[in-house]
C-alpha cells in the first residue's frame, strides 16, 4: 500500500472502528434503554440523543464513505489488484448499503418517536438496528483481514 490508498485505509480503519464501537454501544444499551425511559419526558430525551449522537456519528459515516469511495478508487495502486478491487468493492458496497438502511429504515423510525413514546416503534428500531450492528461488524472484520493481508 501507498500514497493516497494508505491515508483512505487509515481514515477507513478509524471511521469504521469507531462505528462499530458506538453501534454496539447504541444496540446494547440506548435503544433498549428507550423502554425505561420515562413516558411524559421521552420527546425531550429522544430529541436530546438524536442531536447529540449525530454530532458524533455524522462526520466518521461522512469520513467512511468519502474514504470508501477513495480505497476502492485507488485499488489499482495497489500489488493485490485482484483481491484489493474485490475487498474494496465489497466495503464501498457494505458502506452504500449502511446509509441506505440508516436512512430508510433508522431515521424513519426515529421521526415517528419523536411525537411521543412508542415501544413497537422501539422494538422495530432496536431489531432492524441488528443489521446495522452486523454490517458495521463485518467490515471491521473485513478491514483487518484485508490489513494483515497487505502486510
Amino acid at each position: 500500500m501507498d500514497g493516497l490508498f494508505e491515508v483512505a485505509f487509515a481514515g477507513q480503519l478509524l471511521a469504521c472502528f469507531f462505528m462499530t464501537g458506538v453501534i454496539w454501544i447504541i444496540q446494547l444499551i440506548q435503544y433498549p434503554g428507550f423502554i425505561f425511559s420515562d413516558r411524559e419526558q421521552f420527546t425531550n430525551f429522544h430529541m436530546f440523543h438524536s442531536h447529540r449522537i449525530t454530532f458524533v456519528v455524522g462526520p466518521m459515516m461522512v469520513l467512511e464513505l468519502l474514504t470508501a469511495a477513495l480505497l476502492f478508487a485507488a485499488h489499482s495502486q495497489s500489488s493485490m489488484v485482484w483481491a484489493t478491487w474485490t475487498i474494496t468493492g465489497l466495503n464501498l458496497a457494505s458502506v452504500v448499503l449502511l446509509w441506505a438502511l440508516t436512512f430508510f429504515i433508522s431515521v424513519p423510525i426515529h421521526n415517528k418517536l419523536t411525537l411521543g413514546f412508542d415501544a413497537g416503534h422501539v422494538r422495530k428500531l432496536t431489531v432492524t438496528n441488528w443489521y446495522r450492528t452486523a454490517l458495521w461488524s463485518f467490515r471491521s472484520a473485513l478491514l483487518l483481514y484485508f490489513f494483515v493481508l497487505g502486510n
